[in-house]
């Protein structure tokens, strides 16, 4: 009798950890065509990053706002916010696509392809855009 709950237990136990390792507990990122290929979907939304330079009253606050759609095309609107208020936005449209290892290739016109490293915190909330000359931008979900 004894070894019946012995072996029962070990079993339980076996099972257990064996769910444990299998399973996971985080949402895939699969993409449209039921495959995400190692990219991280989280990407599409609205992103915006803000750098404000000066102190109290002389401050200037810079905005980039950077929207990902699924379907490859997006935009960036750029403005700023100071003293007299904020400055008209300047849209900028583009297209964008995927490549290995979370890097984005976006297409402003013929001549102006960038590659951008991105990662994504694990809430979702926050991206980090690197760009090839090494300058480092943490964006905020918008939506």
């Amino acid at each position: 009798m004894k070894t019946i709950n012995i072996q029962r237990t070990v079993c339980s136990i076996a099972v257990f950890v064996f769910m444990l390792f299998t399973q996971s507990c985080k949402k895939d990122n699969v993409g449209p065509n039921g495959s995400n290929g190692g990219f991280d979907e989280r990407v599409i939304g609205s992103w915006q990053h803000q750098e404000i330079l000066g102190e109290r009253e002389f401050t200037q606050t810079f905005v980039d706002e950077i929207t990902f759609r699924a379907d490859g095309t997006g935009f960036e609107e750029t403005f700023d916010i100071g003293s007299a208020g904020q400055s008209p936005r300047q849209r900028v449209n583009f297209t964008w696509s995927r490549k290995p290892n979370n890097v984005l290739s976006i297409r402003f016109d013929a001549n102006n392809v960038f590659d951008i490293r991105f990662t994504i915190t694990d809430s979702g909330e926050g991206m980090a855009m690197t760009s090839p000359n090494g300058t480092r931008k943490v964006f905020t979900r918008m939506n």
